[in-house]
Formats: structure tokens, sequence, C-alpha cells
């Protein structure tokens, strides 16, 4: 899947700045790698909805398909189809569900790529947190961009990233064989 390969170039992108400690040289490369890679990565994940409304026919507009609601639709004609679960680990609704307690479980991954999407992509929030110390630059994410309170990751951000995009592909890999 072409957007997956495109995350991957930015996830690489932004490792060889990290293992160059110039992650925190050029904001504005930096932001990009990070802006591209949350919109490539999820626009998996809402291609992977596009192909599962198109190969089982669920009629919904192609402006409207996102993983929640080709979920919603697959749930009202085949209670047990096996892409609702993985649909359903794809998706959530940062408005209206709380911050996950463990911001590092598959629901915590998914709750941070697309909060990190919306403010990094829509609103150029800068996700980035630095803690600086007799050497290089250690780069990590806000746990929520919106909300510092809430903490840093304390995760390199590299790390955490190939974290996030490593259960991202093996939903989409475990939903591709029932599409």
């Amino acid at each position: 899947m072409g957007k997956l390969l495109f995350a991957q170039k930015r996830l690489d992108e932004i490792g060889q700045l990290v293992s160059s400690s110039t992650i925190s040289v050029d904001a504005n490369l930096r932001q990009q790698l990070a802006q591209e890679f949350f919109f490539h990565l999820l626009g998996a994940v809402e291609y992977l909805a596009q192909l599962i409304n198109m190969d089982r026919n669920l009629g919904l507009d192609v402006s409207e398909v996102a993983a929640h609601k080709v979920s919603k639709k697959l749930r009202s004609i085949a209670i047990h189809d096996p892409l609702i679960p993985i649909l359903d680990s794809l998706s959530v609704d940062t408005k209206r569900e709380p911050f996950p307690t463990n911001p590092f479980s598959d629901k915590g991954y998914i709750y941070r790529l697309i909060n990190y999407r919306n403010e990094v992509v829509h609103r150029n929030t800068n996700p980035y947190h630095f803690s600086l110390g007799s050497g290089p630059a250690f780069a990590e994410f806000w746990l929520d961009p919106r909300d510092h309170s809430k903490g840093k990751t304390g995760v390199c951000v590299d790390v955490d990233l190939k974290n996030i995009f490593n259960f991202v592909e093996q939903q989409i890999q475990a939903a591709l064989p029932h599409v």
C-alpha cells in the first residue's frame, strides 16, 4: 500500500535526523516530516476503509467513508464480519473520548496518531519537546499537544513513531486478506 510506504519514508527521514543529532536544528523540516508521516499513515487507514466500502458494496459515498462509518455499516449488515474489530481498532473520536490511560496501548497509539494528525496537519501545532543536557537534545513528543499537563512520552520520537507505524501496519495487513 503506497501510503504506508510514504509514511515509512518520512519515518526513516525522522530517524536519520535523530541518529545524526540534527532533529532540533531545522524546525520547518522537522514539522514537515511529522505532518507528512501523520498524513500518510492515517491516509493508509482511510484508503483501507475505501477498499472495504467498495469490496463489500456498502454504498457509502466515497466522500463520507471513514473507518468508523464503514465499521458501523458492516455491523448493521454482518455483525460478525472480521473487519469490524480491525476497523474499530483504527478509529477513535478524540473530541469525545478521553485520553487513554495507557498512551502506549493499541488504543493509545491510534488516539495519539489521530490527535497528532489533527493538531500537526490541520493546526500546525508543534508536537515536539526537546530535553537539553550535556549531550545532544533528546526529542520526544508531548502525549497530547493540546494539553502539556499530560506530560511527555519519554520515548525518542523515532521509536515512538515506529511503534505507532507498526500497530497501524499490522492492523492493515490483518484486514487485507478479507478484502
